[in-house]
């Protein structure tokens, strides 16, 4: 491929290569240290030296994307107040791009586009034309940089992830990234670090803290409860991300034969499935058991009597674990009623207020990210900016019928687009990887489907979805290419 070439290329000249970075760095460093203090500088330098590494290697620089993918509230350096947004995944996602299109411009790579770009770019055209007319202009400017963000992080997934081999390590890298922040989550949720409030999510002074003291339900419950926020800045997205892992971490159990990485694979589901219980959020525990079920379904690992012992040893552990906060808010069945539930009362009156909006303004909907409408309407005691609570609403109610149908028609086509590949790929060989791999993406979609029954899921820095949308969009690619099975005499 071009990438190993690449770097073959680069490797038979060292010296070149070391002197480059060795000159601009000392440049840098001499300019850098007339004007900010040595540590500025140094972290100016080592920030150049890294830049131009990713630039010479253009595989690690989509591999460190892939890593930076779960640092969403710790990788912001402004507070969500903000208009625009600056993190660490955009500035890292921003140098990709560049180090994408400036080899693509001196090799001539052909740069890939395909339906599903096409599809989600006419949403981000159509999205941006609401803008124009929303009562909420601040909302807008918010949403509109997100799904620009969004198209421009598929376009890179579906031109650097263009084999077998980088898609695996992408996979891998992001799986490793997520388990490291699921167990620091865990350690902080046992050792009784510091909590936040609700009020101090957006600020960047608290990015650090992964457990959340929330008091939503205090009328129904009478109880305040702790919520693990991981990295991200709601209970909610932290489940999902979690859950997104969870069928891949099956892929790497059943597709690898050595003990360790079955061993590492079984951990990091476990991390997985315990920080979607540590969430305290109904529909995460839901959606787990729904993604569970589907990997059980669709044949991700065997029922044997040795994976049945294993899987028992392993929700004993979950349980056993499990603190008291889980029994109070998400264990009782009680909780799951209209009448014990707080949040799914205010839940159905804003859902009640979208159905309203949607009636008045089928055609264009009130504006991306316009968050006024339903809460002016619902006349619920909260926040004066609020969402639906429902995927398919919210994106009803902001875009109107021809942007819900873009959008979801986008993703029904990746959806087809995973079944078609594993069916590609199942003729090749029943055993192939790259089948279950398929699987492993077809679940995590159907996943992220049934978790936006009850939040607005795609309004989400869901970067983990859209890594798995690039790579089966790549993936169905892939498998019109591959040679079909012949059958052989039969033995």
């Amino acid at each position: 491929m071009y990438y190993e070439r690449t770097i073959e290329n680069f490797l038979q000249r060292p010296l070149h290569l070391g002197f480059a970075l060795g000159a601009t760095g000392g440049l840098v460093w001499v300019l850098a240290a007339s004007y900010m203090s040595a540590g500025t500088a140094f972290v100016a330098v080592g920030g150049l030296l890294v830049a131009s590494a990713l630039f010479i290697f253009p595989s690690a620089a989509f591999l460190l994307v892939a890593a930076v993918i779960p640092l969403e509230r710790i990788g912001r350096l402004t507070p969500d107040s903000s208009m625009y947004t600056v993190s660490v995944m955009r500035f890292v996602g921003l140098l990709a791009l560049a180090v994408f299109l400036l080899h693509a411009a001196l090799k001539k790579w052909r740069l890939q586009f395909g339906a599903a770009f096409t599809m989600y770019g006419a949403f981000c055209v159509w999205a941006i034309c609401t803008v124009t007319f929303s009562s909420d202009s601040l909302g807008g400017v918010r949403a509109i940089s997100a799904i620009l963000g969004n198209l421009l992080f598929f376009f890179l997934v579906v031109n650097m992830a263009r084999s077998w081999t980088m898609i695996r390590a992408a996979v891998v890298v992001w799986l490793l990234a997520c388990t490291l922040i699921g167990v620091y989550t865990i350690y902080e949720w046992h050792s009784g670090s510091f909590r936040i409030a609700e009020t101090q999510l957006g600020a960047t002074s608290e990015r650090f803290s992964t457990v959340l003291r929330d008091n939503s339900e205090w009328e129904s419950l009478g109880v305040t409860v702790d919520r693990a926020l991981g990295t991200t800045s709601s209970p909610a997205v932290h489940g999902i991300n979690m859950i997104l892992t969870v069928p891949f971490f099956f892929f790497f159990f059943r597709t690898q034969r050595n003990w360790y990485s079955k061993a590492l694979a079984l951990i990091g589901c476990v991390v997985a499935v315990y920080n979607a219980l540590l969430t305290n959020t109904r529909a995460a525990i839901l959606v787990v058991i729904f993604t569970l079920v589907l990997c059980f379904a669709w044949r991700m690992i065997l029922l044997t009597p040795r994976a049945l012992l294993t899987l028992a040893a392993a929700a004993v552990v979950i349980v056993a674990l499990s603190p008291e906060a889980m029994y109070q808010r998400v264990l009782k069945l009680s909780n799951y009623t209209l009448a014990g539930s707080g949040t799914l009362q205010t839940r159905m009156k804003y859902w009640d207020a979208g159905l309203q909006i949607i009636d008045r303004h089928w055609m264009t909907g009130v504006g991306m990210g316009n968050q006024l409408e339903v809460p002016a309407l619902a006349n619920v005691q909260g926040p004066d900016e609020s969402t639906v609570h429902n995927e398919f609403l919210e994106t009803m109610i902001e875009t109107g019928v021809f942007g819900w149908l873009v959008f979801f028609g986008f993703v029904s086509l990746l959806l087809w687009s995973g079944f078609k590949a594993a069916s590609a790929y199942r003729l090749i060989s029943p055993s192939s990887p790259q089948h279950w791999f398929m699987v492993a993406c077809i679940i995590a979609m159907f996943s992220v489907l049934v978790y936006g029954v009850q939040v607005d899921v795609f309004h989400f820095p869901l970067k983990g979805w859209w890594l798995v949308a690039g790579l089966t969009w790549t993936m169905y690619q892939l498998s019109r290419h591959e040679p079909k099975a012949v059958p052989g005499p039969a033995r």
